[in-house]
């Protein structure tokens, strides 16, 4: 009960129920903007991760988990397939904004290793951890020195990715 001249104060139970939903499709439409789908041919068999992709047809959908971790699922597109990896990227970078998108593998002699998978339109590169024991430095010329990967041009291989609608 109660005493006589106080007021009831209203309640936001039904406001924030509101502001709530109206939130979450807010949150909902922003992270849709930051998906990436499309599809890539890989002519070679390639380690990304832990799985070794063979040459082939892919999907690629890379979203955004609710902790704000970029999430790349990657699935064979051959009849009967299931999805091949779910990967977490080790880092990411922000870039110029493209159309463009693409897998950047390395080469370690005759295996390949998809290193990092550049997201044009979301203006983003994300780089994926190379596999155990996989060297990241080549011997140049004689032996006697030893130099990154990036500067041996041949020893980079880009495979570009067409962007899809989900």
């Amino acid at each position: 009960m109660r005493p006589s001249g106080v007021k009831r104060q209203p309640t936001t139970a039904g406001i924030l129920p509101q502001a709530a939903a109206g939130a979450s499709l807010l949150f909902a439409s922003l992270a849709s903007a930051q998906e990436f789908h499309g599809k890539f041919t890989l002519p070679f068999q390639a380690q990304w991760g832990k799985v070794t992709l063979p040459s082939g047809n892919y999907t690629v959908d890379v979203t955004r988990s609710q902790g704000g971790v970029r999430l790349v699922r990657v699935n064979a597109e051959a009849q009967g397939s299931h999805r091949v990896a779910i990967l977490l990227p080790m880092a990411h970078n922000t870039k110029m904004r493209t159309d463009q998108s693409e897998l950047v593998c390395i080469r370690e002699g005759s295996a390949r290793i998809v290193r990092a998978l550049e997201l044009g339109p979301l203006a983003e590169t994300l780089y994926f951890a190379l596999p155990k024991g996989a060297a990241i430095y080549a011997q140049k010329g004689s032996g006697q020195k030893h130099v990154s990967l990036a500067e041996l041009p041949a020893s980079v291989e880009v495979v570009p990715i067409t962007a899809t609608a989900r």
